[in-house]
């Protein structure tokens, strides 16, 4: 095929159209050049052999569309303030996939001004309880489990806490 292409266009698909079924197919790639043949590219025919490969492979490969949607898990997380100062609480699954509450994220943050900002993090249990030491300073705070992905079928949703103060 006369072409202009120069290298880096390896592989580049070459279209043909058919004029009696009227579609369009693959009919080879950009394969090398030579210097005895100035602006010549050549490439495979791909003949009646390479499209029943691509066949055999099509069927073969899954459909994106037979893969069910994974599921949003809803939960729960409390947060209590206890003594000087250290945040104890629960993550809970509404619909009780363990999945989604234990080793669950939790990130515990302090209101500074108008916004609240992250203080630390820690993990829940085997139960879904969490407890974690911190910096004893008042104000109000709340935690935040944060969104996560235990597989291709299954979800956590994101869900903060109530807002609890503390005060010395």
């Amino acid at each position: 095929v006369m072409c202009d292409m120069t290298g880096g266009s390896s592989g580049g698909g070459w279209i043909a159209n058919d004029a009696v079924f009227a579609n369009s197919y693959l009919e080879s790639v950009n394969s090398y050049s030579s210097s005895a043949f100035p602006g010549v590219q050549f490439g495979p025919y791909f003949d009646v052999s390479a499209y029943s490969l691509y066949q055999i492979a099509d069927e073969m490969s899954p459909n994106p569309h037979d893969f069910p949607t994974p599921v949003e898990h809803g939960r729960t997380v409390s947060l209590a303030l206890k003594r000087h100062l250290v945040a104890k609480g629960h993550v809970g699954a509404i619909d009780q996939y363990v999945g989604c509450t234990h080793s669950a994220r939790v990130w515990i943050y302090r209101k500074s001004g108008t916004e609240f900002r992250f203080v630390k993090q820690t993990l829940t249990n085997s139960s879904g309880d969490y407890s974690v030491k911190l910096r004893d300073r008042t104000g109000k705070y709340l935690a935040y489990a944060i969104p996560e992905i235990v597989d291709d079928f299954n979800l956590c949703a994101e869900v903060l806490s109530a807002v609890k103060a503390h005060n010395h």
